[in-house]
C-alpha cells in the first residue's frame, strides 16, 4: 500500500529497500521499459542486473577454470601482445572501478547517504573485483598456452551488450536533461571503449608455438623459430 491508502501501479516493480535505488528510480517500470516505442530500462536496472549477471558469469566459471589449469601440461612464462594488452585493460578498467567506488564512497562519508544509491556502490566493487578476476584469467589462459577463453569472449560479449544499454541511455539522458553527475558519466564514458576493446581482442586466439613444437619449456630459440616463420591464417580467429 502507498502512503495514501491506495494499492501500488503493477506497472512497477521494486524489490529492494529505498536506498538501494537512486530516488524516484526505480527497479523495473512496465509503462517505460516494454509498454511503449520507446523502451527504456532504469537506472537502478543497469546498475544491477546489467551489471550483475556478467560478472556472476565469470565468477561462476571459476571452477572450470581452474580445473583446465590443472590439466593443462603446458606452463609458459612467454607474455604475447595480445595477452600484455588484455591484462592491461582489464587493470585498466579495476582501476577505474576502484576510483569510482572510492569516491562514492567518500561522497556517502562526508555528504550523506542520500548522495548515492547503494547500487552504485556495489556495482563499482562487483566490477571491480571481477576486472581483476579477468586479469587472472587472461594469465592463466597465458600460462596453459590456450590460444583463446570461450569464458571470457562471452562475458565481454554479455557485458558489452549491458554497457551498450547503458551508454545509449546515458547520451539520451545527457542531450535531453544534461549530465547530472559528471564523475559517474565521466569514469563510464572513460571504460566502454576499454570494454569494446576487450571483447575485439577476445575473438582472437593467439599463437603458441609451444603447442606446434608439442614440449612444456622448448628452448627460447625453437620458440623465436617458429615465431619469426608462423604466418597468420583464418583460424587466428576464436571458433567457438
Amino acid at each position: 500500500m502507498t502512503a495514501n491508502g491506495s494499492a501500488p501501479s503493477a506497472t512497477i516493480y521494486h524489490p529492494f529497500p529505498d536506498r538501494f535505488c537512486k530516488a524516484g528510480d526505480s527497479f523495473w517500470d512496465v509503462a517505460t521499459s516494454w509498454n511503449t516505442s520507446h523502451p527504456e530500462v532504469s537506472e537502478c536496472f543497469q546498475q544491477s542486473v546489467l551489471v550483475w549477471l556478467p560478472c556472476l558469469f565469470l565468477w561462476a566459471m571459476l571452477p572450470y577454470q581452474a580445473y583446465r589449469v590443472m590439466s593443462s601440461r603446458f606452463r609458459i612464462n612467454r607474455w604475447s601482445w595480445i595477452s600484455m594488452a588484455k591484462t592491461v585493460l582489464s587493470l585498466a578498467l579495476a582501476v577505474l572501478a576502484l576510483v569510482e567506488m572510492s569516491y562514492i564512497a567518500h561522497q556517502l562519508n562526508t555528504v550523506g547517504l542520500g548522495t548515492y544509491p547503494d547500487v552504485d556502490l556495489i556495482a563499482a566493487l562487483i566490477k571491480a573485483g571481477t576486472y581483476m578476476l579477468a586479469a587472472l584469467y587472461v594469465y592463466l589462459d597465458k600460462r596453459g598456452a590456450r590460444p583463446s577463453s570461450g569464458v571470457l569472449f562471452f562475458f565481454w560479449l554479455f557485458l558489452l551488450i549491458g554497457h551498450t544499454v547503458t551508454f545509449r541511455s546515458k547520451i539520451l539522458r545527457a542531450r535531453s536533461h544534461g549530465v547530472e553527475d559528471s564523475f559517474s558519466f565521466g569514469i563510464f564514458m572513460a571504460a566502454f571503449p576499454l570494454v569494446c576493446l576487450q571483447f575485439i581482442l577476445s575473438c582472437f586466439a593467439e599463437y603458441f608455438p609451444e603447442r606446434e613444437l608439442g614440449e612444456k619449456t622448448p628452448c627460447p630459440e625453437q620458440v623465436r623459430r617458429c615465431i619469426l616463420y608462423h604466418k597468420p591464417s583464418a583460424n587466428t580467429l576464436l571458433v567457438l
